[in-house]
């Protein structure tokens, strides 16, 4: 297998250079080799203003022509591409440049150079793609990815899923996750496989860019996919959807029922992580459906189940830099910050996420044993509890996805929980607020309770 996605990406442009690989929303077609012809402008650019090889670049772009042509431009430089969601602040942003030591913030018009006397340059060559990623902390921290790394989770998930060079991503996805970068960018460069986007996550603006592109592939979130299925679009717009996925979190069976019987289609679950690129994909929707699993591990792929309900993932798309667990050939491993195991039929069946012990009055509390108690409860759908620090002492809180009354919820946490687990500190969701990437936003929760 090639270590250098250029050399995919020029074998296409050479192959088929008049090609459309970008749709734009209204219809409009971009080819391979205008997409090629701007990145060597750009690289050129970027190069007379001083940026090297091997040293970090903040992206910061929406989704469209221009975040492609940026990352290839930095591809073309082996500049080490950090790709930052546009939902960070400026201000943020500013301080994640000088915190990682970064050479420059690209935002598609202005390169901010850093102030700082000294840039961090990886000794490793081989490294294209840092990815930002904040687990359950909500502290930043960047993993660092190979070309071959990053080129096996593409093809990990081409293989998966069946994407063809023919099919159409709809990509409104932020392009720079990981789950963006595996399902939607790495197709494009290595087979071309063409993507449109969505400037905002509308329902009618989503039906009607697939409608226009004839997009046959939707990478979602839940969030979405619940807005769509409640939104009363016509099933025509998105009649040619062939593959509609869901990853980023927990994909509930009555978002899934209500989104079929709305447009005729069964979103799938895709599992994945930062640090390892896909993991596990439902093929049938079978597991969507019911909600019993995330699907089966995909090809390349290998789950190691541990004791205590943790599991390793192994494969050659698992970052190996930094990785303790990194291994001396092809293939690495990590463990997953969730609790799960493999059932009778080969499906990955996640439990809850890791986390770690608070100390309540005293007393050590796990959270996860909290939340499955509260999800056991007829009331309440999802539960997410942690320790809140007030003036004098620390507490437990919960915020739950439930339709019923604070007062209600309460009583029955009184009737049905000890009072050891019982949260001193409540708040009900219709649903959780979610990031742009579909995950639960914690910071979001944690304000509520301010």
């Amino acid at each position: 297998m090639s270590e250098n996605v250029l050399e995919f990406w020029d074998r296409l442009v050479e192959e088929a250079p008049k090609s459309a690989v970008l749709f734009w929303p209204d219809g409009r077609v971009v080819s391979r080799q205008e997409i090629d012809e701007k990145a060597d402008a750009l690289s050129k650019n970027l190069r007379t203003e001083g940026l090297k090889p091997h040293r970090l670049l903040l992206l910061q772009l929406p989704n469209g022509i221009d975040w492609i042509v940026s990352f290839l431009a930095c591809l073309k430089l082996r500049v080490i591409v950090i790709p930052i969601d546009q939902s960070i602040e400026r201000e943020e942003v500013l301080s994640l440049l000088e915190d990682l030591k970064a050479q420059g913030l690209w935002d598609g018009n202005v390169l901010q150079k850093a102030e700082i006397t000294k840039v961090r340059q990886l000794r490793n060559k081989k490294i294209v793609v840092g990815k930002l990623t904040s687990g359950s902390t909500g502290n930043p921290k960047i993993l660092f990815f190979s070309d071959r790394e990053m080129i096996a989770d593409g093809k990990n998930i081409i293989r998966a899923m069946r994407i063809s060079k023919n099919d159409i991503n709809l990509g409104l996805i932020p392009w720079g996750h990981s789950y963006g970068l595996g399902s939607i960018i790495y197709p494009l460069l290595i087979q071309g496989t063409g993507t449109t986007w969505v400037d905002a996550p509308f329902p009618r603006d989503i039906a009607d860019a697939c409608e226009r592109v004839k997009a046959t592939i939707f990478p979602a979130v839940p969030t979405v996919l619940r807005a769509l299925g409640r939104s009363g679009c016509e099933r025509e717009k998105l009649s040619s959807l062939r593959l509609v996925i869901s990853a980023g979190a927990r994909l509930a069976p009555e978002v899934v029922h209500c989104f079929r019987d709305a447009y005729g289609i069964v979103p799938k679950n895709f599992y994945g992580s930062t640090e390892t690129g896909g993991i596990c994909f439902d093929e049938t929707g079978e597991a969507a459906l019911s909600g019993r699993s995330v699907g089966k591990p995909i090809g390349g792929v290998r789950i190691q189940e541990t004791r205590g309900k943790r599991f390793y993932v192994e494969s050659e798309a698992v970052y190996s830099f930094g990785n303790k667990k990194a291994g001396k050939g092809l293939v690495s491993k990590h463990l997953v910050a969730d609790y799960g195991y493999i059932d009778a039929r080969g499906e990955l069946v996640l439990e809850k996420r890791a986390k770690g012990i608070v100390k309540v009055g005293g007393k050590r509390i796990n959270p996860a044993e909290i939340e499955s108690r509260l999800e056991e409860l007829e009331l309440v759908r999802e539960a997410i509890v942690f320790g809140l620090d007030l003036e004098e002492e620390t507490v437990l809180a919960a915020a739950v996805e439930s339709s019923a009354s604070r007062a209600t919820l309460l009583e029955v946490i009184r009737n049905e929980l000890p009072r050891r687990l019982r949260p001193k500190k409540l708040i009900c969701f219709e649903s959780f607020p979610a990031t742009r990437t579909g995950k639960v936003s914690l910071g979001e929760i944690k304000k509520a309770f301010d």
